[in-house]
């Protein structure tokens, strides 16, 4: 136990230090989607809109990217396959990509709720394309936060979690959105006793990643169990507001472009690809399901998550920090 917190706290603090160096390094885009939020950054101060104008041949054309840090689509050369394509496959493809001037292959949408990008906004006004120190800073509050709120004696094992927390450093370094939106996430739940500082982080969220929409449900289960419904009622409408207001300009921008680029993540041909079940399938452990099935075990299991949230909820109401999210483990 011992031997196995030193190494991941090593592993940790050397995390650590590559992200402070490489904050004030050439920015790396190691997925697709900081990627294409820091090029809509940028669209948007060129006066374009970011859900119609994004463009994954621009992006490897201005941006240092690797073929395989975007996210492959089931078209054009990758249709009629099911396997992940290979570090050669995504290098010849968009090769040839390149040179036709057209990318089906590629998901080009820009795919999350507007503040995913417009809190990047002021990277790309001052024409600096690295965007990770704004994600080291919500990891460091995030430690911060828990430090804050624990007890004394706690205090030095939270700041030890911290650091010996690969996972998230990894994430961290990826300069990938999750870090961001679980901040909000945490701060919706820490505030829950204020009904404005809660439901206004909540509606943040909902404005920057799909993802926080799970929390949803959750969040009406613990404000209905701890305060009744009508501040209930109040919440939702303020979190719900919030998140309409800062996607709003966009929406009536183009509201197809926006729809599309928001459903996107569930409704362009991707690889079946990811944690849980489906993850063991892409080992060839076992074999790709139709989509059917995927779909009917994340909704049983969000079904079973939030019932046992309604029971547990008076007693343990950070529990919708993991059951929120247990469903994309099927």
């Amino acid at each position: 136990m011992l031997v196995s917190t030193v190494l991941l706290t090593t592993a940790g603090i050397l995390l650590f230090a590559v992200t402070i160096a490489m904050c004030f390094m050439p920015p790396e885009f190691s997925n697709d989607g900081t990627s294409l939020d820091t090029n809509a950054a940028v669209l948007l101060l060129h006066g374009k809109n970011p859900y119609t104008d994004s463009n994954m041949l621009d992006l490897a054309r201005h941006f240092s990217i690797q073929p395989n840090w975007t996210t492959p689509l089931q078209r054009g050369q990758f249709a009629n396959r099911i396997d992940y394509p290979s570090e050669v496959d995504f290098q010849t493809v968009l090769d040839t990509d390149l040179k036709a001037g057209t990318a089906p292959e590629f998901e080009s949408k820009v795919s999350y709720p507007a503040l995913s990008f417009l809190t990047l906004v002021p990277f790309a006004y001052f024409n600096d394309m690295n965007v990770l120190p704004f994600y080291l800073l919500s990891y460091l509050v995030l430690i911060g936060i828990a430090w804050k709120v624990a007890r004394p004696e706690m205090r030095i094992w939270v700041l030890l979690l911290g650091l010996a927390n690969v996972s998230m450093w990894a994430s961290t370094k990826g300069a990938n959105l999750d870090i961001f939106y679980t901040l909000l996430i945490v701060l919706v739940w820490l505030l829950r006793d204020k009904r404005w500082s809660s439901a206004i982080f909540l509606g943040l969220a909902l404005a920057s990643k799909q993802i926080a929409w799970f929390f949803i449900p959750f969040y009406i289960i613990m404000v209905l169990r701890h305060y009744g419904l009508k501040e209930c009622v109040y919440r939702i409408v303020i979190a719900g507001s919030i998140g309409v207001a800062i996607n709003l300009p966009f929406i009536l921008w183009n509201p197809h472009a926006w729809v599309a680029g928001i459903i996107a993540p569930v409704a362009d041909p991707m690889f079946p690809v990811g944690v849980g079940l489906v993850g063991v399938s892409a080992t060839h452990l076992l074999p790709f399901f139709p989509k059917w099935v995927y779909t009917a075990l994340e909704g049983g299991a969000m079904a079973a998550c939030l019932v046992w949230y309604w029971r547990i909820c008076k007693k343990v109401p950070e529990a919708a920090m993991l059951l929120a999210v247990l469903r994309c483990s099927f």
